[in-house]
């Protein structure tokens, strides 16, 4: 996916097209959860990328868990012709890519967002698998289903073979 800035950061939800050092963020606290989740497009000083992050934040860590996790990391960068694309996605520590990845890691960061803008805390795992994961690590239901290479044909049982003659 190669967009114009401003194409590609209204895929993620951002209307406006962002300048050096300006960001877009937005952040929810749930006290019955005892989180916070953030979700922030921010554009670097010289305007040669921009980054993409969703952060969980624990009220009060645990010793089992770490007190933050990073949800969601990619960038954007210029290609030719100023275009922009999105790279390194990292969901959950993992790098993850399939095919269309980009589709999905936007409708996944503007789902997060949705949430936090309406004051719910989201759902980060039923998202994830939802955009990011679905059936076998794809984007979600766009990629359910599809054909075979070599699909099996059987002709009508009522034709004539060619060894048959005329």
């Amino acid at each position: 996916m190669q967009l114009v800035l401003g194409e590609l950061l209204g895929h993620l939800g951002v209307m406006e097209e962002l300048i050096g050092y300006e960001t877009d963020s937005w952040q929810f606290h749930s006290d019955e959860k005892h989180k916070t989740c953030s979700a922030e497009v921010r554009m670097a000083g010289d305007q040669t990328e921009f980054e993409v992050e969703i952060l969980t934040f624990l009220d009060e860590p645990d010793e089992e868990g770490p007190p933050v996790v990073q949800v969601l990391a990619m960038m954007g960068k210029p290609r030719a012709n100023g275009k922009w694309s999105l790279s390194n996605l990292i969901v959950k520590g993992e790098p993850l890519a399939f095919s269309d990845w980009e589709a999905g890691a936007c409708a996944f960061y503007t789902d997060v967002s949705a949430h936090i803008k309406r004051e719910e805390f989201p759902d980060i795992d039923a998202l994830i698998d939802e955009h990011l994961q679905g059936e076998g690590g794809q984007a979600g239901s766009r990629k359910k289903g599809g054909g075979r290479k070599n699909p099996k044909f059987k002709p009508p049982s009522n034709t004539i073979s060619m060894k048959q003659g005329l």
